[in-house]
């Protein structure tokens, strides 16, 4: 059974803005202000999304103080720990912003202003 992905691209989170991504829900608006090349991709049957942005590596320390450490949590993904495992030894830094409901996972190489990230909705 096929699923229903769509890609967006956005040059700016200005344009981002405009085209109210974060009003759809797909990633939290605590974006650094400097993000661009964003790209989600989100499943509207089952509610998950993954993506990529860049940023000012500048900006790191305000974006990361918006998020916790990771640890472990729920989620819809299987052998996601073992996921975990492999991107930290990628050398990528794991942070989490939940908010009503909702999960970010956020994959980051700080020294290169590179994130990429998953979400998905939590299990009540």
């Amino acid at each position: 059974m096929p699923s229903d992905v769509v890609t967006t691209r956005y040059s700016s989170l200005a344009e981002a803005r405009t085209k109210l991504l974060f009003t759809r829900g797909w990633l939290p608006n605590i974006l650094p202000e400097s993000s661009k090349n964003i790209r989600t991709s989100n499943d509207l049957d089952i509610n998950i999304s993954e993506g990529e942005f860049e940023f000012s590596p500048q900006e790191w320390l305000s974006f990361s103080a918006r998020l916790e450490p990771y640890s472990k949590i729920s989620n819809p993904f299987r052998d996601y720990e073992g996921y975990i495992l492999r991107m930290l030894e990628k050398g990528f830094i794991i942070r989490v912003h939940e908010n009503e409901g909702t999960a970010w996972v956020f994959f980051c190489k700080s020294d290169k202003g590179y994130c990429e990230y998953q979400m998905w909705l939590k299990r009540q």
